[in-house]
């Protein structure tokens, strides 16, 4: 693992010296209120996105899982980590992962140790047929599964109501996040807050950017992790589907063969527009968190202006940090920034 993980760092590299995805020139929509200085070694996207994610290892935090049953019949799981002190009047933190991911992921994990050193209880909530989930649906997520966060929402207001919710949500999850506070406004009666980083808001314009050649290994990862939760359930589907899958070059053309017509969406492009929360976020109402960096390989940031968006929303875009790395100079900052970043607008710091 370790050497794959340096031949990995060595080839993005050699790519970053070539691509322009890792160029920074245009600053608009960034907050100077929020500097990020990056780690000396890891100045670029790529390393701070290889490093940050797959570096380190996080013990599972003790949980205890509860299912949440959808109006369809299908099942989700949450993972929940409580503190000996917690009482239903302390805050409650609700995480969605991202692409590929689950409530295993290593920021999960890694966040859930630190809000729960705080007093808080931590909430990891598994999209449908990930991590201690598996199993339990009949159909897999997606990139615009609101109805489903939204569920989770109304399940855990009804357990604990006097227990502030706020709610976290990385890459895919991010979006998801930010789909259901702009289409749905009536859900702000039970959130605090929302955070998203590094949310997929345009999910054709990251699709898109995944088929650049430096961006060939995380294409590659996640669209084998794909095709093997299909697999799973490879009796639901037709053979000719299935070995169709076999040959996807490309996360579009996943969407294309798989997510689209399985979905109920006309098309591709369908699929995206109706997904995707960019335009929705002007309309939430939450008090609300983002961050991005303008060097991240698979995520664009600068879709948005602050100019364009309400008071209550906070868009910060630092010049490095990559894919969910936010690896920190720790002589200056902390070396996990996005940590540390998410704990202070939680007010947990």
């Amino acid at each position: 693992m370790k050497k794959n993980l340096f031949l990995i760092t060595i080839f993005f590299t050699i790519t970053c010296l070539f691509c322009s995805c890792s160029r920074t020139t245009d600053t608009s929509g960034i907050s100077l209120n929020h500097s990020f200085i990056p780690h000396p070694l890891m100045k670029n996207g790529h390393l701070q996105t290889i490093i940050g994610n797959y570096y380190g290892q996080v013990e599972a935090p003790h949980s205890q899982r509860e299912l949440v049953t959808l109006p369809d019949g299908d099942q989700i799981s949450l993972e929940i980590s409580t503190p000996n002190e917690w009482t239903q009047s302390c805050p409650t933190i609700l995480m969605l992962h991202g692409l590929g991911g689950s409530h295993d992921s290593t920021y999960l994990k890694r966040l859930t140790h630190l809000v729960i050193e705080k007093g808080a209880r931590a909430v990891r909530m598994n999209l449908r047929g990930c991590g201690s989930g598996k199993g339990l649906a009949k159909r897999g997520y997606h990139g615009g599964v609101s109805e489903d966060l939204k569920e989770v929402i109304l399940t855990l207001n009804e357990k604990s109501p006097e227990s502030p919710l706020s709610l976290v949500g990385f890459s895919l999850g991010g979006n998801v996040a930010l789909k259901l506070l702009g289409e749905d406004t009536t859900i702000d009666s039970y959130l605090e807050k929302a955070i998203a980083v590094c949310p997929a808001i345009s999910l054709e314009d990251s699709a898109i950017r995944f088929q650049k050649f430096s961006n060939s290994f995380y294409q590659r990862s996640f669209l084998r992790g794909l095709t093997d939760m299909v697999k799973e359930q490879k009796e639901m589907f037709p053979d000719e589907l299935l070995q169709s899958l076999e040959h996807c070059k490309s996360l579009y053309e996943f969407d294309e063969i798989f997510t689209a017509p399985y979905y109920g969406f006309e098309n591709v492009k369908d699929y995206y527009a109706k997904c995707s929360s960019k335009d929705l976020i002007p309309n939430i109402t939450l008090k609300t968190h983002l961050l991005f960096a303008k060097d991240d390989p698979l995520v664009n940031g600068s879709l948005l202006s602050s100019e364009d968006l309400p008071d209550n929303i906070e868009l910060i875009i630092t010049k490095r940090g990559g894919h969910m790395g936010f690896l920190g100079n720790p002589k200056k900052s902390h070396f996990r920034w996005m940590d540390n970043q998410i704990l202070t607008w939680l007010e947990l710091d």
